[in-house]
C-alpha cells in the first residue's frame, strides 16, 4: 500500500518521476506565473500563505499533504489510472524537444539580468511560463480518471486526463482499448499511436496493474504506521508501464513545439490555464 509518487520512484519509471518531481518553486514564481506581491498572497497571514501555496501547487505534480510520502496534487477522493512511460521513451521525448525542469532552469539562469536579478525581458518571462505549463500538461496527460486494469474483458473507452484545454473548456482525453486481455492506450493527437501496456520490465518485474493508495491525513505520517492518524481523503490508482509517451499537443515531424513568438506563447498559456 504505497503512495503513487513512491510507487513511481521505486519502480523502473525514474525518468518520468524526475519530470514530475523536480518542480522548482522559485521558477514558477519568478517566471511570473504567480505574482507573490499580490496582496492575496500575503504570507504573514495564514489565508495568504495558503492561497500562495495553492497557486504554486497548480504547476506541481507531487505535494506534501501529511502522507507517508507525497501525494499527487490533483488526485481527489476518486480512482485513477497512471500510464508511466519507460525511461527510454522519456529520454526520446526530451531529445525531440520536450522541456524538463533542468532545461527550464538553465534557460531561466541564462536569461537573468545581472543588474536586477530578474528575467531580462517580457519575452523571457513568457518563454519560461510557456515551458513550465507545457511540461505540466504533458505530465498530466499520463494521469487519467477512473481505474482501468489489464487482463479484463474487452472494452473501448475514453479516459479524461488531468490536462486541461481552456479553449474547448474540456480536459484532454486518451483512448483505451482492451482486447483478448491486452490493454492499449492512445493520446488524442492526430499523430497518436496505440501503445501496448507492458507486462514486465527489462529486469523481469511486473509493471502492469500496480495498485497505489494516496492518503491525506490529519497530521504528518512519519513512518508506514497509521496509528492515531485520521484519513481526511484517499484516492486509488493503478499504474501501468508504457513503451511510449502520451501527448496533449500536436507534434511537428515528431518534434515538440518550441517557443517562436510572444503571440504563440500567449495563446498557449491562455488555452492551458
Amino acid at each position: 500500500d504505497y503512495n503513487s509518487p513512491e510507487t513511481i520512484e521505486s519502480n523502473p519509471y525514474y525518468e518520468f518521476f524526475r519530470l514530475c518531481n523536480e518542480t522548482n518553486w522559485d521558477l514558477i514564481v519568478k517566471s511570473g506565473l504567480v505574482n507573490e506581491n499580490d496582496p492575496k498572497y500575503d504570507v504573514s497571514t495564514t489565508q495568504g500563505e495558503a492561497a500562495l501555496n495553492k497557486a504554486v501547487n497548480k504547476y506541481m505534480t507531487f505535494v506534501d499533504n501529511n502522507a507517508v510520502d507525497y501525494n499527487v496534487q490533483f488526485f481527489d477522493n476518486f480512482n485513477y489510472t497512471v500510464f508511466v512511460p519507460t525511461n527510454e521513451a522519456v529520454k526520446e521525448a526530451v531529445a525531440n524537444g520536450l522541456p524538463t525542469w533542468q532545461s527550464i532552469e538553465e534557460d531561466f539562469t541564462n536569461s537573468i539580468d545581472p543588474s536586477t536579478g530578474q528575467l531580462a525581458t517580457y519575452e523571457d518571462s513568457l518563454r519560461i511560463q510557456y515551458k513550465i505549463i507545457y511540461l505540466t500538461n504533458f505530465i498530466r496527460t499520463h494521469f487519467a480518471d477512473n481505474t482501468v486494469f489489464a487482463d479484463k474483458s474487452d472494452m473501448n473507452a475514453e479516459l479524461v486526463t488531468n490536462s486541461f484545454n481552456s479553449e474547448t473548456g474540456l480536459f484532454v482525453k486518451n483512448s483505451v482499448q482492451r482486447n483478448d486481455g491486452v490493454l492499449k492506450v492512445k493520446d488524442g493527437t492526430s499523430s497518436g499511436q496505440w501503445i501496448t501496456i507492458k507486462n514486465t520490465a527489462d529486469d523481469g518485474r511486473d509493471v502492469k496493474n500496480i495498485m497505489t493508495c494516496d492518503r491525506e491525513c490529519n497530521s504528518k505520517v512519519k513512518d508506514q504506521s497509521m496509528n492515531n492518524k485520521t484519513t481526511d481523503a484517499s484516492s486509488y490508482a493503478v499504474v501501468h508501464l508504457i513503451d511510449g509517451v502520451l501527448n496533449h499537443d500536436e507534434l511537428t515531424n515528431g518534434k515538440y513545439p518550441q517557443f517562436s513568438s510572444v503571440g504563440e506563447a500567449r495563446r498557449y498559456i491562455q488555452r492551458s490555464t
